[in-house]
């Protein structure tokens, strides 16, 4: 006998039925649905056939465990792979967005240091800068504000401001004080003296650790100039105003609840108004026109008003009934609703003219007679 291929395993039977003859069909496989699981077909199969061969058998439970261990591993992978993908690309742009916008802060830090018109400046813990604008660095002879990096005030700057800006910063690093509306001077290219209004401020880490120094200072030189020139001029007008023999007093409008005008106060006299009027002294300051010259109204309100809301000085001759006098007097302001009045008497001269004119036409009377 020769086998040929695989040796019979299984010999599967069949019954054929008539085609058409479905309940003949159906009672059958009823039947031998259920003979095949009673126990009668295993005790025939057995007998002639042996013992089935378990289905989960060590091999198919080791495939089976295996394979699935595989599946579950790949699908792992999958997942792991997919999270991983997604996750850098969320981080690609995470990071792409974060260097977009570290690159447009660069951009606008540069382009502060580069057009800013006051002085700006970072230096380090060890007071050397790290960043200055283009103006700090054209006024120390740098070409590129870059050229001044690392370098320290003492190198930079001329020894006697060097040493200010040095030693104001000591507190801001060993502190953390910042230092501010500090006036300081400076020396420009053409040696002359100059200043700045300096505000200065540390720098810290995340930690809270002082790291640097910030700071803006502004050129204030015009500014100081003028403060000079109003103290000297009001440190001469003092002396004008005390020294003078001309009578000097200093007024303030009065309005009612409408806003109208109805006095003036004087704020301010000097001794030759008290001289000339012949008042007490102190006598004057505070007091209304009215109460102090005992009119019902103030004299020359209009006239002071309109120079006090901004109109022209004027010079004027008033004869003062109350007073029975005679002043000429200018009349200016220096401020809005205030004005100045400096007056000299003029009594005696207007009564010498009259005298004279009087004398005058007595002597052409007599010639034509």
């Amino acid at each position: 006998i020769k086998v040929v291929g695989a040796p019979l395993k299984e010999i599967i039977r069949g019954i054929a039925v008539s085609k058409g003859n479905d309940l003949l069909l159906q009672r059958l496989e009823t039947t031998v649905r259920e003979f095949v699981a009673s126990d009668e077909y295993k005790r025939i199969y057995s007998k002639w056939y042996g013992e089935p061969d378990p289905f989960w058998t060590t091999g198919r439970v080791g495939a089976m465990f295996g394979g699935t261990f595989l599946l579950f591993l790949l699908a792992l992978f999958a997942v792991h792979y997919r999270s991983t993908v997604r996750f850098s690309k969320e981080l690609e742009i995470h990071v792409n967005e974060r260097t977009k916008e570290l690159e447009d802060l660069n951009r606008i830090f540069i382009g502060l240091l580069e057009n800013a018109t006051d002085f700006l400046y970072f230096k380090d813990k060890e007071q050397r800068f790290t960043a200055v604008s283009q103006t700090l660095a054209t006024l120390t002879g740098h070409k590129h504000w870059r050229d001044m990096l690392g370098k320290h005030d003492l190198e930079v700057f001329p020894e006697e401001t060097a040493k200010i800006y040095y030693e104001e910063e000591l507190p801001i690093i060993r502190d953390g004080v910042p230092l501010l509306d500090r006036r300081d001077p400076y020396i420009a290219l053409d040696g002359e003296w100059r200043w700045v209004n300096t505000n200065k401020w540390p720098i810290k880490n995340d930690s809270g650790e002082i790291i640097g120094i910030f700071g803006i200072s502004r050129d204030v030189t015009n500014l100081v100039k003028a403060e000079e020139a109003l103290k000297f001029s009001e440190k001469s007008f003092r002396l004008l105003f005390e020294a003078s023999s001309l009578g000097i007093a200093m007024h303030e409008i009065v309005f009612d609840s409408d806003d109208q005008p109805t006095d003036y106060i004087l704020t301010k006299v000097n001794q030759s108004y008290y001289e000339i009027l012949g008042f007490e002294p102190g006598s004057a300051e505070g007091k209304k026109a009215t109460e102090l010259y005992g009119s019902d109204s103030p004299p020359y309100l209009q006239e002071f008003l309109s120079v006090a809301q901004g109109g022209d000085p004027i010079d004027m001759e008033i004869e003062h009934e109350p007073l029975g006098m005679i002043f000429n007097v200018f009349v200016y302001s220096h401020t809005q609703g205030s004005f100045v009045t400096v007056f000299e008497d003029i009594t005696k001269r207007k009564q010498i003219e009259e005298l004279e004119s009087r004398a005058r036409k007595s002597l052409l009377n007599l010639m034509e007679a």
